[in-house]
């Protein structure tokens, strides 16, 4: 099943940005990177093969290397690196040259570069020292650049929408050649020339993404970012100011609204991009619809000379809200509510209570003078007027 997160989202925008918008050979490229990183999850190469056969079926030239029994007595050990070290040190086509270069350089990333020379090659073309930093080849970022690089220079001599030539390109042989198949029919489905295109003018964001994995559906473009206008900025506007977001609702994204949304995204464990989509709309949404709730009922306002209903926020309502927020560790939540409570008669009316509390724990807290120093003043206060007689 074709699954966005952050390694496959990563990869597929890259890819698109880096020049490759055909939906074919995007598909091909996602369906070989799945299959090689257990469809995006494994970007660090597994070393608990099920047998001896297994592995020397896979490694090329590991038989000519080590004898059935070496293989059995490493993958006896359970131990990765010892496994790695066997399987890879010495290897004639990978370049590894030392002593625990096949640890070193063990299969990272989405497409699970593998071996020293080609940790130097590609981290040369993307940029980074893979040789010194082989970690940084499962990083989301480089694994996605290291990926495309690798795909551009093994495809360039073959059709890229051919599966079998691609296989045998990113893999050396034909290992796993069905399931390719059936990875690249997956994605197929999914990449679209219109997913493409919102990808590339921006509509369509990594949130847009992450919520296909619910809906199987290609996202609408209905992502809001900085220089959007309109209604439907106006109501994303509203709902975080009523949430207590430093925003004014005036229909303009700009970078106030951006860093609102951010600041929300953190708050809500989303991805921090300042890109309101799918996902941070509907969070928005929903968290808007929780405060108005909370908000207590509808009471009149006779008071008031136009007759008009207010709302006003019941203490009973509050204190379950604080309850909540204080149970889910939402420390925002918690300041919100306490600011929302203080706004209302009752808080109000606690407030004083309060601070009348507290001006009499202080005036209670001053020391108060024995009475056997008061009597001298007060006989000096009766002598004075016989004095000046």
């Amino acid at each position: 099943m074709s699954t966005f997160n952050q390694h496959s989202t990563t990869l597929l925008k890259r890819a698109i940005d880096k020049g490759i918008t055909s939906p074919a050979e995007l598909a091909n490229l996602m369906g070989q990177a799945s299959v090689e990183s257990m469809n995006f999850h494994r970007v660090n190469e597994s070393m608990m093969y099920s047998s001896a056969d297994r592995a020397l079926s896979q490694i090329k030239g590991l038989s000519s290397r080590h004898t059935r029994e070496e293989v059995d007595a490493a993958l006896a050990t359970r131990d990765p690196e010892t496994i790695a070290n066997l399987l890879y040190d010495t290897h004639p086509t990978l370049g590894n040259r030392e002593p625990g270069d096949g640890w070193r350089f063990h299969g990272r990333g989405v497409i699970q570069l593998t071996g020293r020379s080609n940790y130097e090659k590609f981290g040369r073309l993307v940029g980074v020292d893979l040789v010194d930093h082989p970690h940084l080849a499962s990083d989301p970022d480089v694994s996605a650049d290291v990926a495309i690089a690798y795909w551009k220079e093994r495809c360039r001599d073959i059709d890229p929408t051919d599966v079998r030539a691609a296989t045998k390109a990113i893999n050396g042989g034909s290992n796993g050649y069905a399931e390719r198949v059936a990875a690249v029919n997956q994605w197929s489905t999914v990449i679209t020339p219109e997913l493409v295109e919102g990808i590339r003018n921006q509509t369509i964001g990594t949130e847009d993404l992450m919520a296909m994995n619910a809906s199987h559906q290609a996202p609408a473009s209905s992502t809001l970012r900085e220089g959007a206008r309109g209604d439907r900025v106006r109501e994303l506007q509203t709902q975080l100011h009523d949430l207590g977001y430093a925003v004014r609702p005036d229909g303009a994204y700009g970078n106030a609204t951006r860093l609102a949304v951010m600041a929300f995204q953190q708050n809500h464990d989303l991805i921090v991009d300042g890109i309101a989509g799918v996902r941070t709309l509907d969070q928005a949404r929903t968290a808007h619809g929780t405060l108005m709730q909370n908000r207590g009922p509808y009471v009149s306002a006779p008071d008031r000379p136009d007759g008009n209903v207010t709302r006003q926020t019941s203490t009973h309502d509050m204190f379950e809200a604080l309850c909540r927020s204080g149970a889910e560790g939402d420390v925002d939540a918690l300041c919100r509510v306490g600011r929302t409570y203080g706004e209302t008669l009752d808080g109000q009316t606690w407030l004083l209570q309060g601070e009348r509390s507290n001006q009499q724990a202080l005036t209670d807290s001053l020391p108060v003078q024995p009475a056997a120093e008061q009597a001298p003043t007060q006989v000096a206060e009766q002598s004075a007027p016989a004095m000046a007689l």
